[in-house]
């Protein structure tokens, strides 16, 4: 009774378009990739401080600000309940585990006493027929 496992949230088994194909996917209409001006075109406005392409790639200007106090109590936080997420996911799936088993367990159990209520009976009839026949004799 357990779901899958395997796929992460938002993850599918299909693969994409260059994994089954061995390559990338040729996008639609036909054109294969961006346009001649594009982002990938040579000299201008890229990121890879080309010719006329600026401070872009320039690696002080690639550095990281530093977290205001606020925001870093706030990642931490976010970690604490993540952390704290994954645990109760991990403990509900045992605790989900633990009573599907003592449901098992329980109806395996009624049905013994069914059927063990049902031959008392049973022993009463035969019982009370061997008493009259005794009676009787």
């Amino acid at each position: 009774m357990r779901k899958a496992q395997g796929l992460a949230r938002g993850r599918s088994r299909r693969k994409s378009g260059q994994q089954q194909n061995g390559g990338p996917a040729p996008a639609p209409g036909g054109g294969g990739g961006h346009p001649p001006n594009g982002p990938n075109a040579n000299g201008g406005g890229g990121d890879g401080g080309g010719a006329g392409g600026g401070n872009a790639g320039h690696p002080v200007m690639m550095e990281r600000r530093k977290p205001t106090p606020e925001e870093q109590a706030l990642t931490a936080k976010n970690y604490r309940l993540a952390k704290e997420l994954s645990e109760l996911r991990v403990r509900h799936r045992d605790e989900t585990k633990t009573v599907t088993r003592l449901t098992m367990e329980n109806m395996n159990l009624a049905s013994r006493c069914r059927e063990a209520i049902t031959h008392v009976a049973m022993l009463k009839k035969e019982l009370l027929v061997n008493q009259r026949r005794a009676e009787e004799a």
